[in-house]
């Protein structure tokens, strides 16, 4: 439970005083934000986002995370290098098109690793996109702050008060597989601590309060070591990689409850799409353990209410970090090496998880998406519930948003959003009364036309997915 006194009233942010900023210079010339008390609020209001017993709120609503991790590619020839930050408008024409497919996914959640304050000083472009579809954010406060807690603060300033802000992700299994008990996991931890710590004062200046997560490794232990040395945590995080019929998650799920009364959530899922005993990529698998996975042991249900949801990871395929981590291959039999290298968990079908697959959507040489079987799978999972277009709980509530301003739409098209969906909708519209069969359109581009327009999908337009292998 919050402490009120902590927190600061969350029921009436969008009427709090302390909005505004203002930009001084220092000695050395850099640009500072500072927050200050203004009657005005010239940014976007923040989410009311509060926590009750282990659920998360929204709004006063319980929301469950469908979220999905999203670390894009700067482009495909950029394909092995490991990306900086693009959440800036100048990379729109990158993130857009993913936002789209996000939503339509059924997405209501992305969790992102970088986030950088110098190239956001002046530009929250995505943000104001995420909110414009309906997504929330999962902010980091990376593992680079550890060694530089001093400019947290500078992340917080400028975005606490959005409200596409879900919570802040500080840290990512800082302690790594170390033993939680280890002096070298101690002073993770201890590091740790103080970024949340920083981070809860910067929101307090600014009259905010977002949920504050540490992603662990999935490892009770490490929870419990790192609230022994004080860190600020509201809602308790883990990347866990389980196989859909291990018993584990079950003890995993009792020794949390026994340790901890906050919420829970696995801030990463996944298997990758390449089996490494064939050497060939089998999207059904991955579609079917995903999918399975989510029904009976992550999601809200199917973790008989010990999460909040979760986050699949991920959403776009990472060659860069196969590459980065070749010499790991010998974790995996075969050891195949190279862009082909993997560790070795042994609860997936392959005993082998592959840095270069994990996605459910890949990047090709020209600049389009390949959306692989399990983004077909998890939509129907996810956007097949009545739910307002997919485009998740907060476009469907907030009139704030509308296709008409749509900040998604202007940076997509140059400006011209409104003219562009119009044009989209006839185009639609024609497509649909001439009835494109399988053999005149790919299914998934059938697909995403139906799903344009909020339509019922047809049972023959979806992919059939094929038995996992054993």
């Amino acid at each position: 439970t919050i402490d009120e006194t902590e927190r600061g009233d969350t029921t009436n942010k969008k009427s709090t005083a302390m909005c505004a900023w203002w930009q001084s210079q220092d000695t050395s010339g850099s640009r500072l934000l500072s927050p200050v008390a203004s009657p005005q609020c010239d940014l976007p209001p923040s989410t009311d986002v509060s926590i009750a017993g282990r659920a998360l709120l929204v709004n006063g609503d319980p929301y469950e995370v469908r979220g999905l991790a999203y670390s894009p590619l700067l482009g495909y020839e950029a394909r092995m290098v490991a990306p900086p930050d693009i959440f800036t408008q100048r990379h729109a024409a990158r993130w857009s098109l993913d936002l789209h497919h996000l939503a339509a996914l059924g997405a209501n959640t992305l969790r992102l690793y970088n986030w950088d304050p110098a190239e956001h000083e002046h530009d929250i472009a995505f943000l104001d996109a995420c909110a414009a579809v309906g997504l929330r954010v999962i902010l980091p406060i990376s593992n680079y702050f550890l060694d530089h807690p001093d400019m947290v603060k500078r992340i917080v300033y400028r975005v606490a008060s959005h409200r596409s802000l879900l919570m802040w992700a500080v840290s990512n299994e800082a302690a790594g597989t170390t033993p939680p008990a280890s002096p070298k996991a101690r002073e993770a931890f201890a590091k740790v601590a103080r970024l949340t710590a920083e981070v809860r004062k910067a929101e307090k200046l600014v009259n905010t309060w977002h949920p504050i997560s540490v992603p662990l490794t999935c490892d009770v232990e490490a929870m419990l070591e790192l609230t022994k040395v004080g860190a600020v945590v509201d809602v308790d995080a883990f990347n866990c990689y389980w196989a859909t019929d291990q018993t584990f998650p079950v003890d995993f799920y009792a020794q949390l409850a026994a340790a901890s009364s906050r919420p829970a959530l696995l801030s990463e899922f996944g298997i990758d799409a390449l089996d490494n005993i064939a050497g060939t990529v089998d999207e059904d698998v991955q579609a079917n353990h995903l999918v399975a996975e989510w029904r009976s042991l992550v999601s809200a249900d199917g973790s008989g209410g010990a999460t909040i949801g979760a986050v699949v990871f991920e959403w776009l395929d990472e060659p860069w970090k196969a590459v980065k981590s070749a010499e790991l291959g010998g974790a995996c039999e075969p050891n195949r090496g190279g862009i082909r290298a993997g560790w070795g968990p042994n609860a997936l079908p392959d005993q082998c998880a592959n840095e270069a697959f994990f996605g459910i959507s890949e990047l090709l040489p020209n600049g389009s998406l390949h959306l692989k079987r399990a983004y077909f799978a998890l939509r129907r999972e996810w956007a097949g519930a009545g739910r307002e277009c997919a485009l998740g709980p907060m476009a469907a509530r907030d009139s704030e948003v509308s296709v008409a301003d749509s900040v998604f739409l202007r940076y997509a098209t140059g400006g011209l959003g409104v003219a562009s969906l119009l044009l989209v909708a006839c185009v639609i519209t024609a497509l649909r009364h001439f009835r494109l069969r399988p053999n005149t359109l790919h299914d998934e581009q059938r697909e995403l036309a139906d799903q344009a327009d909020c339509d019922t999908q047809e049972d023959d337009g979806e992919p059939e997915l094929k038995s996992s292998r054993k």
